[in-house]
């Protein structure tokens, strides 16, 4: 899928997590999920590794920055990518 700047999308993609304490298989088997993560957001840019997202956007005035919350999303961790209208 070709991203368009500024067009807002809804991208599902795997996170990494952390559990402290000690644990034997059965322990990590049952702590296994895809915890999987929605971000919604205006795509900003793509690199080699990352989709980058912001949280919001103002293209109406150029004395402010344009983008607000700025989330960098791991390109190999992207199970689906949605445009949203």
């Amino acid at each position: 899928m070709i991203l368009k700047k500024h067009n807002k999308y809804e991208i599902h993609w795997i996170d990494t997590y952390t559990y402290s304490g000690w644990y034997n298989e059965e322990g990590i088997d049952e702590k296994t999920d895809n915890h999987a993560d929605i971000s919604i957001g205006f795509f900003v840019k793509e690199t080699k590794n990352f989709i980058i997202l912001c949280m919001g956007l103002n293209t109406s005035n150029s004395d402010f920055s344009p983008y607000n919350t700025i989330k960098w999303i791991p390109k190999g961790f992207i199970k689906k990518i949605k445009l949203l209208k």
